[in-house]
């Protein structure tokens, strides 16, 4: 066997998460991931842009690129024989393909660990299956997956690198943002469908906005031609887009309309308090109500278990009605609470950096003959 890391990153945040761990580990990599990855030197054997779906629609519709690429990914892993792999997020590939490498002896660690205590929780099994170590994001499911026989151990959710309040002078001028003008940035989501789905309501919101600046931040890893319909889209509507790394740029602003998702908890450690949205397909919101097990969508009113930033989920979300709680948070800040949300997720562990923690438990894998 190889001494070379597979990653497999399926989403633009994985992405994100996988690559200072890469860069920390300094080895060799191949997978699949997308600018994140590309930048950290690995070799990518298929894009993140077109496996990243979300809704059993959007999942139908590209299921013969999907196949496509699962052999593809699974040819490599063949020839090259990896001692080690680094698999984030991504649970149904993921779960998978977990099981399939460690019956090749590979040693396979989950970083990112699928949320059963929201979604689906007869998975656990499974998914204990598929790794010989689990890193998780969340404080409570260490406990949790230890209680199913998992060797998991909390290493801080990725949005702790969220650059914070002491970047946003600078950010604003970058962003061509007026120091004194009110703003607010529209994070319409990472995956294709996502963007697709929320785009023409979040332009719409930015229209009702007169008054406010208003900057589009595009996810890097969305494949081509959704940038491109996404940027003729927006400034058709006079939106102005930034194309990069959410977590780099939102503390630039004064409120954010963000899809829910990880982005949501970035908003709120930069201080940006975010109008958390989810507008689901009809599928997709039938099997949530059916099977949902949580209060709250948003990351930050789940961990602070209230329901501190606004959400608003369903098929007929309104312009004017998310153009109306946007005023409302401008008008009446929310307190800050990013420094309650680093706290929850330090969890008594100050400083703690989760690409760090993830490379110090794939290392002596590495290392051992």
């Amino acid at each position: 066997m190889t001494n070379e890391l597979l990653v497999v990153a399926g989403e633009a945040s994985g992405d994100a998460m996988a690559a200072p761990v890469v860069e920390a580990l300094g080895v060799p990599a191949f997978g699949v991931g997308g600018v994140m990855l590309e930048r950290a030197r690995v070799e990518l054997v298929a894009d993140v842009s077109e496996l990243a779906v979300m809704g059993l629609g959007s999942v139908l519709a590209k299921a013969p690129t999907l196949l496509r690429r699962i052999l593809g990914l699974r040819a490599e892993i063949v020839r090259r024989r990896p001692r080690v792999a680094l698999l984030v997020g991504y649970s149904e590939l993921n779960t998978r393909l977990g099981r399939f490498l460690r019956r090749r002896g590979c040693r396979v660690l989950f970083y990112s660990a699928p949320q059963i205590w929201a979604w689906r929780p007869w998975r656990a099994r499974s998914i204990a299956r598929a790794c010989d170590r689990m890193a998780v994001i969340l404080p409570f499911e260490e406990a949790l997956w230890r209680s199913h026989g998992v060797d998991a151990h909390y290493v801080g959710h990725a949005a702790l690198e969220t650059p914070g309040h002491e970047e946003r002078a600078e950010l604003r001028q970058t962003l061509g943002l007026d120091q004194t003008a009110t703003s607010v940035a529209l994070l319409p989501g990472s995956r294709a469908a996502e963007v697709e789905r929320h785009l023409d309501l979040f332009l719409a919101t930015a229209r009702a906005l007169s008054g406010v600046e208003t900057r589009l931040i595009a996810a890097p890893a969305l494949p081509y031609p959704t940038r491109d319909w996404l940027e003729r889209r927006s400034r058709s509507a006079g939106v102005r887009v930034v194309t990069g790394p959410a977590r780099e740029l939102v503390a630039a602003f004064d409120a954010a309309l963000a899809v829910s998702g990880t982005v949501t908890l970035e908003c709120a450690l930069a201080g940006t308090p975010p109008v958390i949205v989810y507008a689901a397909g009809p599928v997709t919101e039938l099997l949530a109500k059916a099977l949902l097990s949580v209060e709250h969508i948003g990351l930050p009113n789940l961990l602070l278990a209230e329901r501190a930033y606004p959400e608003l989920v369903g098929k007929r979300l309104d312009a004017r009605a998310l153009a109306r709680e946007l005023r409302a948070l401008l008008a009446n800040p929310v307190a800050d609470r990013s420094a309650d949300l680093r706290r929850v997720l330090e969890n008594g562990r100050p400083k703690l950096r989760p690409s760090a923690s993830v490379a110090e438990l794939i290392r002596p894998w590495l290392a051992s003959r």
